[in-house]
């Protein structure tokens, strides 16, 4: 099972200091773990992702990714995590 949750990120800010971070997680159904997961975007110039974890502790339910803007302007980003779940024993 593969489980997949959209976020859209903001438009970047019209300073070179200011610079939005978007992150989202994937999450697994009740009774299911994570066993690996990932991410995706939409391709915008100078967004980067700096994250991509299981979360949810000692027993991943979930994934994390997180991605930051380096060029002002009217870019935006859609950060897509995707998690890979099975059955939990």
């Amino acid at each position: 099972m593969v489980t997949t949750k959209y976020e859209y990120q903001a438009p970047s800010c019209a300073k070179p200091d200011c610079v939005p971070i978007s992150n989202t997680t994937a999450t697994c159904p009740k009774g299911w773990v994570a066993t690996g997961g990932g991410f995706s975007g939409s391709g915008a110039p100078g967004v980067f992702f700096y994250a991509s974890q299981p979360s949810g502790g000692d027993t991943p339910n979930g994934w994390f990714v997180a991605a930051f803007n380096t060029n002002p302007g009217p870019n935006s980003e859609a950060v897509n995590a995707q998690v890979i779940c099975a059955r939990a024993p």
